[in-house]
């Protein structure tokens, strides 16, 4: 069973459910037998860092792409969480090595999402898995986007994301909305994840 914390990270290393918004609680992700994943009765739980890195990395993305050999935290600790409309939300923070690694994750996977451009042409159901992101600001150690899958097996929710670096530490939010329903300020979810990690990155750090 996953631990509750991991290394020196616990639940006040991640955001709490009034910074997403009105509506949002946590959630005890009950675990699945089916994908390996396995419950602790809480809404936080212990990852191994190879396994999050992997999930990390989206599919389909059409852009010129290599994918990059992502830095595999020490630590990693996961929340979950249920919205309006029981969107979902997965809070992750993790513990790297050195500062150096964890501002190389964020570049790598600021590299990744600009590699899943939007296809030229309409995407069908029938159609391969296309991944797209759409990046809406990146700096030195923080990027805000949103991400949404096209063709066949395709995740029917629109995701944003907020991600940010702090020292050898990275936070990242993801929330997720149905088609048609308004997706929520990356701003928020960007204060939520400096919040969470004490504060917003410097460039020194």
């Amino acid at each position: 069973m996953p631990a509750r914390s991991s290394g020196a990270l616990s639940a006040a290393d991640l955001p709490p459910p009034a910074a997403l918004g009105a509506g949002w609680a946590r959630w005890v992700d009950p675990g699945s037998s089916e994908d390996g994943n396995v419950g602790n009765g809480a809404w936080v739980r212990a990852r191994p860092g190879a396994e999050v890195v992997a999930g990390l990395l989206p599919l389909g993305c059409t852009g010129p792409l290599i994918l990059p050999r992502l830095p595999v935290p020490a630590h990693a600790l996961e929340a979950t969480y249920r919205g309006p409309h029981a969107a979902p939300a997965v809070a992750l923070v993790l513990s790297l090595s050195s500062s150096a690694s964890a501002a190389a994750l964020v570049a790598d996977l600021t590299a990744v999402g600009r590699g899943c451009v939007a296809p030229t042409g309409v995407v069908r159901r029938s159609d391969p898995l296309v991944a797209v992101v759409s990046e809406q600001r990146a700096g030195p150690g923080t990027v805000v986007r949103r991400r949404r899958e096209l063709g066949a097996g395709a995740d029917p929710w629109v995701w944003s994301e907020a991600v940010v670096r702090r020292g050898s530490r990275v936070g990242l939010l993801t929330v997720g909305v149905r088609p048609g329903d308004p997706p929520p300020s990356l701003g928020r979810l960007l204060t939520a994840v400096q919040a969470s990690l004490g504060g917003p990155p410097s460039l020194g750090q």
